[in-house]
């Protein structure tokens, strides 16, 4: 992961912010739960389960296909947790017609000998498992277009949360959110580099260590205890930027290089104060392209709040993406 921020000349003095916390949730599996009620996995149901949906190909790709790319994944995971899940989703020749998700589990525990309520509770761990085959693409028909072991730091970024606080054309802080499963066991540490110098402070069981080379930052963040490979990591910091040690100015972006396979990303800004003339959306570029010229469907508008944000997925391979803006 890199960051990196162009300036222009300001005399406006720092100040410190108040914590934030991400205003979006990225949760897949909340939307397996729903996925899973009711008439379970449906032409219908998938409609509206848009992060599965994502995870699956996309709105361009067909049910039939969404639907076989979902029971792929579903028997990659190990025995017994295939047969629940086929079964409680709808995915059998034995449940497929059944209209509600207590019918479903009623088959399951008849089977097995067991009460709704222990198919529900084996029914949890199966479905956060189900969640990590989805989003790192261990299965024979992932549609995901990247290779895992190729990352930088050997981790999937789940969601990827960035938001820039901007008080009177000054970039004074930046919140940072990542949710990470790891592609392998052991893993020492996160890294995340920058160009410009600040502090990092991170929030729960992460501490991070920075170091200087030549014109760029590494921080490496260390959690608590070795990493084990399809475990889920919540990273999450503050990044503080000082005038004092930086060119004095208001950024004219933001952005950052994905080099790990990101599923979902979210970058949003505050501007306190002035309000730029003209703020887009970039994604894909390389580092001399960023930020681009803002193009039709790239603009973006503030609320009421002078909050804005844009959406991206599926990044990876160094490029570049983020928001820029002009005073």
């Amino acid at each position: 992961m890199e960051s990196q921020s162009k300036s222009v000349p300001s005399s406006h003095r720092w100040s410190p912010p108040s914590a934030w916390d991400p205003k979006q949730a990225y949760n897949v599996l909340q939307d397996l739960v729903y996925l899973h009620k009711d008439a379970g996995f449906t032409p219908e149901r998938i409609a509206r389960a848009f992060l599965t949906r994502q995870l699956l190909g996309g709105d361009n790709e067909s049910y039939e296909v969404m639907r076989e790319r979902f029971i792929s994944a579903i028997q990659s995971l190990r025995d017994p947790q295939p047969e629940i899940l086929l079964d409680v989703f709808g995915l059998t020749l034995e449940t497929e017609k059944m209209k509600y998700l207590k019918d479903r589990r009623r088959h399951y525990g008849d089977k097995h000998g067991i009460k709704m309520e222990a198919v529900a509770d084996r029914e949890e761990t199966a479905m956060d498992n189900l969640r990590k085959q989805l989003v790192t693409g261990w299965y024979p028909k992932s549609p995901a277009g990247f290779v895992v072991p190729q990352s930088h730091n050997g981790f999937v970024e789940e969601a990827v949360h960035i938001l820039s606080i901007v008080r009177d054309r000054v970039l004074i802080e930046n919140r940072e959110r990542h949710q990470l499963i790891a592609a392998f066991d052991e893993a020492d540490y996160i890294t995340v580099s920058s160009s410009y110098p600040a502090q990092l402070i991170p929030e729960g069981d992460f501490t991070v260590t920075t170091e200087r080379i030549g014109a760029s930052f590494t921080h490496r963040f260390r959690y608590k205890e070795p990493m084990r490979r399809g475990e889920t990591y919540d990273l999450k910091f503050r990044v503080l930027i000082n005038p004092k040690l930086n060119p004095p100015g208001g950024f004219l972006e933001q952005t950052q290089a994905f080099h790990e396979p990101t599923r979902f990303v979210s970058l949003g800004a505050v501007f306190i104060g002035d309000r730029p003339n003209k703020i887009w959306g970039f994604s894909g570029l390389s580092f001399f392209e960023r930020p681009g010229t803002p193009q039709v469907g790239q603009i973006l508008e503030c609320d009421d709040e002078q909050f804005v944000e844009v959406q991206y997925y599926d990044l990876y391979g160094g490029l570049w993406s983020g928001i820029a803006w002009e005073w």
